[in-house]
């Protein structure tokens, strides 16, 4: 997100507005470290068993932020608008996972939120656009080049914002929280025994 200056109808007056595409941070990928094992194929040290158990974690995680991530909207099998919402679900499931991949190998609930919205979105528009050629109708199709847009502005916002925090994670990583408490008690300490030395 940036600070921009407005343009037409709202010239001078600063905006927030989403980076364009050719103005995103470059992706942040982490290749997964491959797990050591034995000559038999088990798992052969503990740091290799907590790295494989972060990993199902995180698995674990992400597939619950994808199950929230349209919300908990029932569809109705006579409805016509339940195959759109199907198809927007598998969307988000592979869109996910992909955006993690590019954005330090975790999407935080943030972005995973704008790509559930960015779903909704893509699964409007592609019903409207359907209803459109069905109807012949003008609405239908602005309708629908709106919910375009809105999931394009979103998968966007999610992007930069999922880089953004993979940054704030390696920064904070470099360092355990740990290590940075202690040494924050230690600069505690000796100030305090400076001041009444």
């Amino acid at each position: 997100m940036t600070l921009r200056k407005g343009h037409g109808t709202g010239k001078g007056v600063p905006r927030i507005e989403t980076l364009p595409a050719d103005e995103l941070p470059a992706p942040l990928a982490v290749a997964p470290a491959q797990p050591v094992r034995r000559e038999n194929g088990t798992i052969a040290d503990s740091e290799t068993a907590k790295a494989l158990g972060a990993r199902g974690g995180l698995a674990k995680a992400n597939k619950k932020k994808l199950l929230q991530g349209m919300g908990r909207a029932h569809v109705a099998d006579d409805n016509a608008f339940k195959p759109y919402y199907h198809a927007a679900q598998a969307w988000l499931d592979a869109t996910v996972q992909i955006y993690a991949a590019m954005c330090g190998g975790a999407l935080g609930p943030g972005p995973a939120a704008l790509l559930g919205n960015a779903a909704i979105a893509l699964a409007f528009s592609r019903y409207l656009t359907d209803k459109a050629f069905d109807t012949q109708e003008e609405l239908h199709a602005r309708q629908a080049l709106r919910y375009w847009d809105s999931m394009k502005q979103q998968k966007l916002a999610a992007y930069e914002l999922g880089i953004r925090e993979a940054k704030m994670r390696a920064e904070l990583s470099e360092g355990s929280a740990v290590d940075a408490f202690e040494e924050a008690l230690r600069q505690q300490k000796d100030s305090s025994e400076d001041e009444s030395g």
